[in-house]
């Protein structure tokens, strides 16, 4: 059985679009591999107190799993124009701690 440590990532609004993808293809290839097996695409770990902008953030993104992002705190996003345009996986707003 592997054993991640998973560091929290501090974005900004220059890095959280590339920081999202990475991580994203990081547990989707561990998925793949069969290194992980979880029921979600957990990004918990990306710290976004400091980004206003998450426009197209998750656009024509196509997910194997569900996406969590429960813990994020949205309390100073300014811009969600088309965050989730065009993705296959729809998360639930409700599910934000905003």
């Amino acid at each position: 059985m592997w054993r991640f440590l998973i560091m929290k990532i501090i974005a900004t609004d220059k890095t959280i679009k590339k920081i999202v993808i990475v991580e994203i293809e990081r547990i989707e290839n561990l998925i793949y591999l069969k290194a992980i097996n979880v029921d979600e695409i957990n990004l918990n770990h990306i710290d976004v107190t400091n980004v206003t902008n998450m426009n197209e953030l998750f656009k024509d993104m196509t997910l194997s799993k569900p996406l969590n992002i429960e813990e994020w705190n949205f309390k100073n996003i300014i811009n969600t124009i088309e965050m989730f345009n065009s993705s296959i996986e729809k998360t639930n707003p409700e599910m934000w701690r905003v």
